[in-house]
């Protein structure tokens, strides 16, 4: 596949507390709190991963793009090949290549990319009854409903719990497998979702301080550039 770099799998006394945690069946917080020690390396490279970060500084200039008349040349300024007015799985999918092209791909890039894609789905394609009814005005006044401190908090959050979901898994799943069926952690397939739903749940409310962080660098950054947040100044996991 190419890759060159991806967080390292746990393993010694750290993940042997995270299997014995499953086990005797902890509660979610404490699976994640102790998957997040054990897989402590990962964690901080995911923190430094360039196409997370990548992806980030797009999320945060695509709502200002949006309130350009001519979007498509204001999404060409964020490096996004469009010549028309997009619909959604094409700006999706510029986005995403736009990513993939800039960075080597690894695991935790893979975990940017599907991160980003789900969540500007979601977040730009609620203005219709199904995605195949979103037009591309649908899309434009989408995207520029989140060129508020509020609105892109809450869109920051909700990327970042979901790629804390994502990582989590990446280290967990192995592990949560080999405890599903009878006599175990995870008696049946409905026990085991309800553990994902927990975890998802966990990763929400884990990502309230990134959305006050978001809110107040959005506020800030909005008056410091009068609106025009360039690729530099979008950088606000430094």
């Amino acid at each position: 596949m190419g890759h060159i770099a991806s967080p390292a799998y746990p393993k010694g006394a750290r993940w042997k507390e995270v299997v014995g945690l499953i086990g005797v069946g902890a509660g979610v917080s404490q699976v994640a709190n102790a998957t997040v020690r054990a897989a402590a390396d990962g964690f901080e490279l995911a923190g430094l991963d360039p196409a997370l970060r990548h992806a980030v500084r797009l999320l945060a200039r695509l709502p200002r793009a949006a309130k350009f008349d001519d979007f498509p040349a204001a999404l060409r300024a964020l490096g996004l090949p469009l010549h028309e007015p997009p619909s959604l799985f094409d700006l999706v999918a510029a986005v995403c290549a736009r990513v993939d092209a800039r960075h080597p791909r690894t695991d935790l890039s893979e975990l940017a990319h599907a991160t980003t894609g789900e969540i500007l789905t979601e977040a730009f394609g609620t203005t219709a009854e199904n995605l195949f009814g979103v037009t591309p005005d649908d899309v434009q006044r989408a995207a520029a409903g989140y060129d508020t401190p509020a609105r892109f908090a809450a869109l920051a959050r909700r990327f970042f719990a979901r790629f804390a979901v994502k990582h989590l898994n990446f280290y967990l799943d192995r592990e949560v497998g080999r405890h599903l069926g009878d006599g175990k952690r995870f008696p049946n397939v409905a026990a085991h979702n309800a553990f994902r739903q927990s975890l998802t749940d966990h990763c929400r409310l884990s990502a309230t301080a990134v959305e006050t962080l978001a809110a107040e660098w959005y506020s800030s950054r909005q008056y410091q550039t009068n609106g025009n947040i360039t690729e530099a100044s979008a950088d606000w996991l430094t």
